[in-house]
């Protein structure tokens, strides 16, 4: 669709959920870098701020499901505060998330901001998509990527229903023109 596209990595690997909200030393940092990304965009109308993805939670198996809720809230509270209010949950896998998993469903269940982004990594356990049995390898991250890209809604510009009559009709024409040219070679060749 001839859009630039915008993608931000503030992740911290193997973090809990209170070293990455405001105010924490992760969450200051990933703060300051989003600020000086969205200050550099220029030569744009609009930012469309489509949303913000989540993937945590096997750092916090033992927290208390409302203390997650609590960083969590306040996580989404700064992302609003950016005019960047979906958040799209990659689940903590089961067998390993404990009360962070328990947490991420009941946010998802009662906030119509935050979505279940993928679950696909409840698949990995077990298989060589995991490094270790915490850490997704980059085949695995690829697949998350896919996943979440698809649990996002897109909004579509142009005339699609006319391009794709369009596009059906040159298998035709070209049946045709081939038609033509071996009927007229035929007739030629008497």
């Amino acid at each position: 669709q001839h859009r630039d596209v915008l993608v931000l990595d503030v992740g911290i690997s193997a973090q809990s959920i209170n070293n990455l909200v405001p105010g924490s030393v992760g969450g200051n940092w990933k703060m300051k870098v989003i600020a000086d990304a969205l200050d550099s965009i220029s030569g744009y109308d609009t930012v469309n701020m489509i949303g913000w993805t989540w993937l945590q939670g096997e750092s916090d198996t033992t927290m208390a499901v409302a203390t997650y809720t609590n960083y969590f809230t306040d996580l989404e509270a700064y992302y609003a505060s950016i005019d960047c209010s979906q958040c799209y949950i990659v689940k903590t896998r089961e067998a390993y998330g404990g009360n962070a998993t328990i947490a991420q469903a009941e946010i998802i269940e009662s906030n119509p901001n935050v979505h279940l982004g993928t679950d696909i990594t409840d698949t990995f356990t077990g298989t060589d998509y995991m490094i270790d049995n915490l850490h997704y390898t980059q085949a695995a991250r690829i697949l998350i990527a896919d996943a979440v890209c698809d649990s996002i809604p897109t909004e579509y510009y142009g005339d699609f229903e006319t391009a794709n009559i369009l596009l059906a009709a040159i298998p035709v024409v070209i049946i045709c023109a081939v038609l033509v040219c071996a009927i007229t070679m035929y007739a030629r060749r008497d």
